[in-house]
């Protein structure tokens, strides 16, 4: 008798701290955070064309610093404009954390149209204009020569291009 009332005592026991222990970590989760120059990262971040994504990543639990346990899941290519999908993962005891960020990389340096011939053209109307050619650059995209828009209108010519 006295063998089967220790056995329940231990039994109580280890349940006892197993649902203790459960409650513990269900009430001790770990917090995950990621800012870039003190601002908290929305799902989209936007950087441009050959500029770093360095991202601040914190995760602590119970007070302790876990940030070296944050698994960084994807890569980017900082050269080429597109989107990429890096996802930030943590994995503590029952914990399975995902922090999933959508990078766009853009190019917004604009191209430069340059007209050939004189800097200055002076003429008495358009009709007799004579235009000496032009050429465009874009940064990313080369020669965009011939993408160029030339609208006229009653006085001036006006070019434009769409990068």
């Amino acid at each position: 008798m006295e063998k089967l009332r220790e056995k329940n005592i231990l039994l109580f026991l280890v349940v006892f701290v197993l649902l203790f222990i459960f409650v513990f970590l269900a009430v001790t989760k770990p917090t995950f955070l990621i800012s870039i120059t003190n601002e908290k990262v929305n799902r989209v971040y936007e950087i441009e064309l050959n500029e770093e994504f360095n991202p601040t990543i914190e995760a602590t639990y119970l007070k302790k610093n876990i940030t070296n346990e944050v698994i960084k899941i994807g890569e980017y290519d900082n050269t080429k404009v597109g989107e990429y999908k890096i996802v930030y993962q943590l994995n503590k005891f029952i914990y399975k954390m995902n922090k999933t960020i959508f990078l766009k990389v853009v190019d917004k340096e604009k191209p430069i149209i340059t007209l050939n011939g004189k800097d200055e053209v002076y003429s008495c109307s358009i009709q007799s204009y004579q235009e000496e050619g032009y050429n465009a650059v874009d940064n990313y995209d080369g020669d965009l020569t011939d993408k160029v828009e030339k609208e006229v209108t009653n006085n001036m010519v006006t070019y434009t291009v769409k990068d």
